[in-house]
């Protein structure tokens, strides 16, 4: 698995949590867990040198955004 499916795997967990919670009683140590994770592996992401600029531009952003989430 490349490191940018890996990223793509940590935000669709962190997505699918937060779209699950609506109407359930909310589980903020889950959620910041797997924002904590999902910045990590973006992080790894924006990092790796076989994808382009842009790609790894975008997934800079996304850590930075996952990283304020669980601030």
């Amino acid at each position: 698995m490349t490191t940018y499916q890996t990223a793509d795997r940590a935000i669709q967990a962190y997505d699918a949590f937060i779209f699950a919670a609506v109407g359930r009683a909310f589980d903020a140590d889950k959620a910041d867990l797997l924002a904590l994770y999902a910045a990590e592996d973006c992080r790894v992401a924006a990092q790796d040198r076989t994808m382009n600029q842009t790609t790894r531009n975008y997934y800079r952003e996304r850590a930075a955004e996952f990283t304020a989430i669980c601030a």
